[in-house]
């Protein structure tokens, strides 16, 4: 289970279910999820810099004050998710691979840094 205020670094996390958690001002670098579950967990004031998510359900979390950097998903479902509201800061850079984005909110958001494919 994932916890609020951690460090994480180049850890990979499989299968996991921390749906509706809070994990709140946590930073993750380099690190790897797949097929796990975070949807509708609050995420905020987290950062995640060279991270990938890998078949995962990210739908409906809690986004405030979140910084994407060097990002990928792949194969994600991102349903209903507010990205207007992330950190802007260091730069906004995920890529969405074959990933679920409807109803995602992206107005407002400079997307310079974002790939988009399938």
């Amino acid at each position: 289970m994932l916890q609020s205020h951690q460090e994480y670094e180049q850890e990979t996390f499989a299968n996991l279910d921390d749906s509706s958690q809070e994990i709140i001002s946590s930073n993750f670098f380099n690190c790897t999820f797949k097929n796990c579950n975070l949807s509708e967990a609050n995420l905020s004031g987290s950062t995640f810099t060279k991270c990938s998510f890998v078949n995962c359900n990210l739908s409906l979390v809690k986004l405030t004050g979140v910084n994407f950097s060097e990002t990928t998903f792949t194969n994600c479902k991102l349903m209903g998710d507010n990205f207007e509201v992330c950190k802007f800061d260091f730069g906004f850079s995920p890529n969405f691979i074959n990933c679920v984005l409807e109803l995602a909110n992206f107005s407002g958001v400079k997307m310079n840094g974002c790939n988009f494919k399938g």
